[in-house]
């Protein structure tokens, strides 16, 4: 019979050896599972971190790629054969193609033989040295036009290339442009330096001419007729006519010019004028305009165009890189200057009626002293070979055609603003037909009043006057003259002015005479006949040297022409 020991462990000792075995070798393969579990969770931690990268990569080369295809510059990539691999469409619209239609292709087929040659030769040296490559270029468009180029080359780590690109054609344009405008700008310039040069030197030649005629008329009446110092009188006055004659022939005679004034619409003339001045516009300069769909005016248009764009184009040079010019066009004068701006007129400003252009800018502004300056040929704040000092006299010229009044108002650290005035010239207008002479006593002796800076022609003139039968008297500064007849106990019946003096020539002096007088009649004379113009305000204009017999006539034709005009309340 089996032992108690036996019944109670029936697997005997190599029982248990084998289940200690089995139970050893369950827990290594637990162990295993739980490495086996937690390796794998490892590795798809790992796995799904790697996905999430995998697509955030794409997410950015998707947004890199719309943002590349989006680009208005041209992009495209060769690789280290020349060969296209990628390119935006903006790079294969650039000339004329379609993206498909240039990949696999060779970039050197859209350049000619030169400019290829010249970007082997000169561009990819320098690419290999330094890693980029910027410069100019022309290429070939499909339809075979040209197509410029500023281009940027960037060498890649395979040896391939990354190409940038932007069509300068509208650049080079305004640049063309910019060109001839400043070639035309110094045209006119200069012809305005000769204008103002060459009247100028007439002015004083014929002071001089003017002098010695007029006082060898007075030296001839006063020698008996026939004898030798009278003959030589005469010769005289002869040279004298022939020296007058010689000037006359050498002055510049823009007067015509500047007098054909025609309607002309200022907005459209406005536009086309800042169009141009676009092509010399920094990037950083913005203009503002305020503008009517039309603005009919009467001016002369080739000064009032080359007014417009020189004061564009001082605006933009006083601004520099960045400011605002507005442009303002209204119906109704403008508001006169407040008690701290400093301003400065030419001509009539303010009238009712009147279509007035404002151009203003935020440069730095311009101190009081310069103001009258700035209308001054040959006076420029900038640098040399930068300005010539004769940009402004086309709006002088505006104002002594009394087609339009200039006012600008500048003061340091304001800005500067140009307002033109157009409207029809105010004044009396002179009868159109005046007797030659006339007949029989005038009345009481009339007393003229000479104004004339150079006092050897107002002196010639006061005599020649005195000893035609008038009273006569000479002024040398147009300001002391204003106060005379401003001067209402001062007896004056005629005003016999010069038109060019200092401080104040004879057209302002007329109108200003005219506000406190407005029926004494008034004679210009001038020895520049460039800037003689007809005026309404005067009753009659003269050339120097000025004959005795025709001073007489137009002094009796003024003062009958005056008479008539009081008799019919005019």
């Amino acid at each position: 019979m089996p032992d108690s020991k036996s019944r109670s462990d029936p697997l005997g000792p190599d029982g248990e050896t084998s289940i200690a075995h089995l139970r050893k070798r369950l827990d290594r393969e637990r162990r295993a599972r739980i490495e086996a579990e937690r390796l794998l969770e490892a590795k798809s931690t790992e796995l799904f971190d790697a996905c999430e990268r995998l697509k955030a990569e794409a997410r950015r080369a998707g947004a890199l790629a719309s943002a590349v295809e989006a680009a208005s510059d041209g992009i495209a990539l060769a690789d280290a054969n020349g060969i296209f691999t990628h390119m935006n469409t903006a790079h294969a619209h650039m000339f004329g193609y379609e993206t498909h239609e240039l990949i696999g292709q060779l970039w050197s087929d859209l350049y000619e033989d030169d400019t290829a040659r010249y970007i082997d030769e000169v561009a990819m040296p320098d690419l290999f040295e330094n890693g980029h490559w910027r410069g100019e270029v022309t290429g070939r468009s499909k339809a075979g036009a040209p197509v410029h180029q500023e281009v940027v080359l960037s060498l890649r780590n395979d040896g391939g290339l990354i190409c940038a690109t932007r069509e300068i054609g509208e650049r080079l344009e305004r640049e063309r442009e910019a060109h001839e405008l400043e070639a035309r700008l110094r045209k006119a310039e200069h012809e305005a330096a000769l204008f103002t040069l060459g009247n100028a030197v007439a002015h004083d030649f014929n002071n001089l001419i003017a002098a010695i005629s007029g006082y060898a008329r007075l030296l001839q009446s006063d020698l008996q007729e026939g004898g030798e110092s009278h003959d030589r009188a005469a010769r005289i006055l002869e040279a004298a006519e022939q020296a007058s004659d010689v000037v006359r022939s050498l002055e510049v005679d823009r007067h015509n010019d500047i007098q054909k004034t025609e309607e002309i619409d200022l907005v459209k003339l406005l536009r086309t004028g800042l169009a141009i001045s676009r092509a010399i516009r920094p990037a950083g300069i913005r203009v503002e305009t305020n503008l009517p769909e039309s603005a009919i005016v009467r001016c002369n248009e080739v000064l009032l165009s080359r007014a417009l764009i020189n004061i564009a184009k001082n605006a933009f040079e006083a601004m520099g890189e960045r400011g605002v010019l507005s442009v303002n066009i209204s119906f109704q004068p403008s508001l006169s200057p407040g008690p701290d701006a400093h301003s400065f007129c030419l001509g009539e400003t303010g009238r009712t009626g009147t279509v007035v252009l404002e151009m203003c800018d935020t440069g730095p502004g311009i101190c009081q002293s310069r103001l009258q300056e700035i209308f001054q040929p040959f006076t420029t704040s900038k640098p040399p070979m930068r300005g010539s000092g004769l940009g402004l006299l086309s709006l002088k010229a505006l104002a002594d055609s009394r087609t339009a009044g200039v006012e600008v108002e500048s003061s340091p650290g304001n800005g500067t603003c140009f307002r033109i005035h157009f409207g029809e010239p105010a004044g009396a207008r002179a009868s159109d037909t005046v007797p030659d002479r006339l007949e029989g006593d005038i009345g009481e002796r009339v007393r003229v009043l000479v104004v004339d800076d150079n006092a050897a022609v107002g002196k010639m003139l006061t005599e020649t006057l005195v000893r035609l039968g008038f009273d006569a008297i000479w002024e040398g500064d147009a300001a002391c003259a204003l106060d005379r007849i401003e001067t209402e106990s001062f007896r004056l019946d005629v005003l016999l002015t010069d038109l060019t003096m200092p401080a104040m020539d004879g057209n302002e002096l007329a109108r200003r005479a005219r506000a406190a007088r407005a029926s004494l009649p008034m004679i210009l004379y001038s020895g520049q006949s460039g800037y003689i113009q007809h005026d309404p305000v005067f009753a009659d204009i003269l050339t120097k040297p000025i004959a005795p017999e025709r001073l007489k006539r137009a002094i009796h034709a003024a003062i009958e022409n005056q008479s008539w005009r009081s008799i019919l309340g005019l």
